[in-house]
């Protein structure tokens, strides 16, 4: 089986867009992120997650880079996860749609590296996009969400 996602590294300041909710039955910190549905392209995905998990409108001619892809195999299952990642210019109304949020919240590096060595942390996606934004940065090709 494979399980293709998206996620979006929203940037605001020097801060990250974060979301608080269960996944893998666990209560954890991400970005917004989700699954692709039937006939829909990484990059339509991630603008309705982006929209339905913080309220955020987005377009393709907003600065919405790709910043790259995970694989991560498991005996039950592939996935396969796009990163996208914007700079937002103003302040975001974080608003979610999605009634599975428990809270949504700006965190600057600090906070976000305190999250990552919670002992408690075991979402491993979740767990490689963060690390991602925190370490890799300097790393990551990005291409406008237009090219794709």
């Amino acid at each position: 089986m494979i399980d293709i996602t998206v996620g979006c590294l929203i940037e605001y300041d020097d801060s990250l867009v974060m979301i608080f909710e269960e996944q893998d039955g666990q209560d954890s910190w991400d970005i917004p992120a989700g699954h692709m549905i039937a006939n829909e392209t990484p990059q339509q995905a991630v603008i309705r997650e982006v929209y339905e998990e913080t309220g955020i409108s987005l377009t393709p001619r907003d600065g919405i880079n790709f910043t790259g892809v995970f694989y991560d195999k498991t005996p039950q299952k592939t996935v396969v996860h796009f990163l996208f990642k914007i700079q937002l210019a103003k302040k975001p109304v974080l608003q979610p749609h999605d009634l599975d949020i428990k809270n949504i919240t700006l965190k600057d590096k600090t906070q976000i590296k305190a999250i990552l060595t919670n002992k408690q942390y075991e979402h491993e996606l979740a767990k490689k996009r963060l690390e991602t934004y925190l370490y890799n940065d300097a790393e990551v090709t990005n291409f406008p969400l237009v090219m794709l």
